[in-house]
């Protein structure tokens, strides 16, 4: 859409903004697609991220995740879709116009 509303425009703004949102979308995957515990041993909430590769078989990883970690990962992607709504009002979408 907005390389057909405006070309030549705010392309690198364009590349950041696709670039921020692809690094979202990895930290909302690493939150959802994961199994969750609490560990009294760690003190923690813990992360198991299980993989299949064809070489290595089926492998599950264990990872400390700080509340904090979760609370960043929320407001980044809230930022990032405050951008984009930006963007797209700034590069896209057409203004409403009001008629009274």
């Amino acid at each position: 859409m907005f390389k057909l509303k405006s070309p030549g425009h705010a392309e690198a703004e364009l590349e950041t903004l696709v670039k921020r949102l692809f690094a979202v979308q990895e930290q909302r995957n690493a939150l959802l697609h994961s199994a969750w515990n609490y560990s009294q041993n760690f003190g923690a909430l813990m992360r198991m991220k299980s993989s299949a590769k064809a070489i290595q078989g089926l492998r599950h990883r264990l990872h400390r995740m700080p509340p904090e970690k979760i609370k960043a990962t929320r407001s980044d992607i809230a930022a990032v879709a405050d951008s984009l709504a930006r963007f797209t009002m700034a590069y896209i979408q057409e203004p409403e116009t009001t008629t009274r």
